[in-house]
């Protein structure tokens, strides 16, 4: 069986609509599998998706099963959904679609229709609780509180990595607000893990204290240079080689450390080899993630998508030298903060290449190119002409796509690039 994407297109026109009661009502008709499953809960603004990379990759080195469901994904609808890193068969996603998507068909009509998220989130749990697992690592995909991940009544652990802005719409626009939001995903006697700080980690400790769940802070931690097989960090007293690169990765090692420091107290055996072998392992497609094409141009592709992860990027780019330059392929979703970002990345490259992400919020660069201040700006409003007028621009130089996971994911797929397992 072939998964039909009319499914979760026709899903997808119902946008984002937050709460909790479509997707509750759809796993009490599956026999409400969240129930079966040992679950680490993972929300925060920026870092989650590699936290859980981490942590997943911990864990198989340790020798356990792990699925993870995470989100969005790159090329394929497969890839939010891993077993000890590989994907669900395409056959198994078409099948627990087809079934529950029937079964949306029956849902009260006064709840309103069941988005994409809710579908996929409902498909997840289904197919999970199939699997032989010892843990699940659970993603939210927005917010916390009102996400549809948030139906785990009694998770293991939970985790918030940093907050920073975005969502402002739907998730307020306060560093306070939206930490609220993201709290929304403790539980009363559950342990949590952070990387919040300031403001946003007041908030977070005062409903923490409220539920009696005791925090852990992550430790402090700090890059310190390349390494032949990827980035050398501190974290604590120790030090660590990462598979993900990039400054802002030792942040989210320091979490995932923490995580693994939980479930230690709950009894999990996890060598120090394992935590070793599990960071250096790590792989996290589309985050500082570097690639060499057949015709020897290399490619760095970043989803990063707001400010707070454009400055993490534009770091991690400073931080490595580019003896040739680089040319700066780049789109932005209409409800970002495109000058801004912009901004901070152009002087990076010698060459801005602005485009549209391939997605109905895209914003037409047309509007932007007089106001950014570079020598050399390329308006190219559909990004495969972009790509292409990249390709044909950097004489050698690197090429870093950026602004969008979307327009990052197009990329992959243009250049035939599988996203690893």
């Amino acid at each position: 069986m072939t998964l039909d994407s009319t499914l979760l297109d026709t899903a997808l026109r119902h946008g984002i609509r937050p709460g909790l009661e479509r997707t509750t009502a759809l796993l009490d008709l599956l026999g409400r599998p969240q129930d079966r499953l040992p679950v680490v809960h993972v929300a925060g603004t920026n870092g989650k998706g590699s936290v859980c990379a981490f942590l997943a990759s911990i864990l198989q080195a340790a020798g356990y099963r792990v699925g993870r469901y995470t989100s969005p994904h790159l090329v394929s609808y497969r890839e939010r959904f891993r077993v000890n890193g590989e994907v669900i068969p395409e056959a198994e996603l078409a099948s627990e679609l087809q079934r529950i998507s029937a079964l949306a068909e029956t849902l009260d009509p006064a709840l309103g229709p069941t988005t994409e998220f809710e579908l996929l989130t409902a498909v997840a749990f289904s197919w999970f609780a199939r699997q032989p697992l010892d843990l699940l690592i659970l993603e939210v995909g927005l917010g916390g509180r009102l996400d549809a991940t948030n139906v785990v009544d009694r998770p293991l652990l939970t985790a918030i990595t940093r907050i920073a802005k975005d969502h402002t719409a739907l998730l307020g626009d306060t560093l306070e607000a939206i930490a609220r939001e993201k709290a929304g995903i403790l539980k009363p006697g559950v342990p949590l893990v952070t990387g919040a700080e300031g403001h946003a980690l007041r908030e977070i400790r005062t409903l923490a204290d409220s539920l009696g769940s005791p925090i852990r802070l992550a430790q402090g931690a700090a890059w310190l240079a390349p390494g032949p097989h990827g980035d050398r960090v501190r974290v604590g007293h120790e030090h660590y080689e990462l598979g993900l690169l990039g400054a802002y990765q030792a942040q989210n090692a320091s979490l995932a450390l923490g995580l693994v420091e939980g479930l230690r107290d709950q009894g999990w055996t996890i060598e120090a080899e394992a935590v070793k072998a599990g960071l250096a392992d790590a792989r996290w497609p589309g985050r500082m993630d570097r690639w060499v094409a057949p015709d020897d141009q290399t490619y760095w592709l970043d989803g990063a998508h707001n400010m707070d992860g454009v400055e993490a990027l534009a770091r991690a780019l400073a931080d490595r030298e580019a003896p040739k330059g680089r040319v700066l392929l780049m789109g932005v979703l209409a409800d970002k903060e495109p000058h801004a970002m912009i901004e901070r990345l152009g002087p990076l490259a010698q060459t801005l290449v602005l485009t549209t992400p391939p997605h109905a919020r895209g914003l037409d660069p047309s509007a932007l190119d007089r106001a950014v201040d570079h020598a050399d700006v390329r308006v190219v409003p559909h990004w495969e002409e972009a790509l292409a007028t990249a390709r044909a621009l950097a004489a050698g130089r690197d090429i870093v796509v950026a602004g969008s996971l979307y327009l990052v994911g197009a990329v992959y797929g243009a250049l035939g690039y599988s996203v690893p397992s």
